[in-house]
């Protein structure tokens, strides 16, 4: 190798790591490029190099980069227009080849009169080009050298252009692809957010979207029992109408009555009764009206208190709360739905109070119970049905335990009922949430545990597991709590029962 042919590798080589280098330290794309025109420039004396890229629309070239050109004519190569006679660049674009142009004054493909302008004005005299390609031979742009006269490549000259285009190759590929995937993961991520928008504004992280989908299931669970809450409310409200109805008749009864002699007749002017037995069955009958009116709204208030718990929006922070209450609030709110499918056996244990988010547990024996009532109704036997809700204090745990003898699951889909979005109800009768939204609250957010054992057309037993501690569960078979007497009830005429 001869020393001429030993610094040209050298200097090839330096070009390589010069602009792996500046890659690597993520340079810009222009520097990167600027320092591979200097190093053929270094390379080939007496040169200019320049680099133009493909565009978008795919019919020209531009992003004209030449450290050694001048900006004028950097601007005249930008909307280079690809084709066959297109100057040395856009004919080798065209071609895919290299094209060597010796003599730009007598080449056709610089005889357009744009051409022989820009040779004349920026002393052009002689332009080799090299196309470059992505390693699919997808087109990228083109490696120029021009000259000032007329002048024939040497061997060395089109090895280091080939050298040169092909490494230019390698960054434009990478630098595409590193921004193709930029703007596909800024789209992707405009699309989460649109969406995330769209379905829950001011909404910025997951676990906000995740409370927020808790909460409207929620009152989606209570909206599936409107009808039967209208008519718990209906109910006493009708009562309290009747009683109240009661109550102005009865005055007006007294005070028709009651007579009042005119002024002069009689000095005194005392009232005189016409009917003193009515009088008495007026008095003894319109304080218990009364009462049966208090008795009414207090019901309605009890209700109304019910269904507000059950859907107040709560804080993400756990507290101790009395699953005792929540378990008859949620009762409560579902004794319509209950009643229609059968009977209600209530067994409540004596238990601490555990350290849990309120509503989230509402709405898990929610959904237990409303399930529970699904299962019976689907039954369709002659049998009466019956759901049983009992609570225990087990070790550091409290059991909860929500039982129907309706019509079981299945063996084929029992490993899909915690499923998002499995259900095997009808159309528009719900959208298969409810369980897989108890799993995530029991599991994860309590970390808890939610089981359950099932005899196709006997019935099902879903039973939760709560950390008194908030922490983590740990039950003692063997400590159960016994039953307190006053805790085990039976709701609007149930039979107690142990579940």
């Amino acid at each position: 190798m001869s020393n001429s042919e030993a610094v040209q590798e050298t200097e090839l080589m330096r070009l390589q790591l010069s602009v792996l280098e500046l890659t690597a330290k993520g340079a810009s794309l222009k520097d990167v490029l600027s320092t591979a025109c200097v190093a053929v420039e270094g390379v080939l004396s007496g040169c200019a190099c320049s680099v133009l890229l493909l565009q978008p629309d795919s019919v020209s070239l531009g992003q004209a980069v030449g450290p050694s050109l001048p900006q004028e004519a950097l601007d005249a190569l930008n909307g280079l227009v690809i084709g066959q006679l297109s100057g040395s660049c856009g004919t080798a674009a065209f071609t895919r080849e290299p094209v060597f142009v010796t003599d730009t004054a007598t080449d056709v493909r610089w005889s357009a009169d744009a051409f022989q302008l820009f040779a004349a004005e920026f002393g052009v005299g002689a332009c080799w080009s090299m196309p470059f390609f992505t390693s699919k031979r997808d087109l990228l742009g083109t490696f120029a050298v021009s000259k000032t006269q007329a002048s024939h490549p040497s061997e060395r000259a089109r090895e280091s252009l080939a050298c040169a285009a092909h490494l230019v190759g390698i960054v434009v590929e990478r630098r595409n692809v590193d921004r193709d995937l930029r703007e596909l993961n800024d789209q992707l991520e405009a699309r989460v957010v649109e969406r995330t928008v769209r379905l829950q504004s001011e909404i910025s992280n997951r676990e906000a979207v995740e409370v927020q989908l808790r909460h409207a299931q929620r009152l989606e669970a209570v909206g599936e029992l409107a009808a039967g809450i209208a008519h718990e409310i209906n109910t006493p409200i009708q009562y309290v109408g009747d009683s109240v109805e009661f109550m102005g008749n009865a005055f007006a009864e007294l005070k028709g009555m009651l007579e009042v002699k005119p002024s002069g007749e009689d000095s005194d002017s005392l009232p005189t009764v016409r009917e003193p037995a009515d009088v008495g069955f007026l008095l003894e009958q319109f304080p218990l009206a009364l009462a049966r009116a208090f008795d009414g709204v207090e019901r309605v208030g009890t209700l109304v208190r019910a269904m507000k718990e059950f859907g107040y929006k709560d804080a993400p922070e756990k507290a101790p709360t009395d699953i005792n209450r929540a378990l008859r609030n949620t009762l409560l709110l579902a004794g319509n739905t209950i009643r229609n499918v059968g009977r209600l056996h209530v067994d409540l244990g004596t238990l601490p109070l555990v350290v849990c988010n309120r509503g989230d547990i509402s709405q898990v024996l929610l959904n237990l119970i409303v399930n529970a009532a699904d299962a019976i109704r689907n039954h369709r036997t002659s049998e009466t049905g019956e759901i049983w809700a009992m609570t225990r204090h087990k070790g550091d745990s409290v059991v909860i335990t929500i039982r129907d003898n309706g019509c079981g699951i299945s063996q084929d889909i029992t490993d899909r009922v915690f499923d998002p979005f499995f259900t095997t109800k009808d159309v528009g009768e719900g959208m298969g949430q409810g369980l897989a939204i108890a799993q995530t609250i029991v599991t994860v957010r309590h970390k808890g545990e939610i089981s359950f054992s099932t005899t196709p057309g006997s019935g099902t037993a879903f039973v939760v597991t709560l950390p008194v501690d908030g922490t983590t569960v740990g039950v003692n078979p063997d400590s159960a709590a016994p039953a307190n007497d006053d805790n085990s009830s039976d709701l609007d005429g149930g039979t107690s029962a142990a579940g």
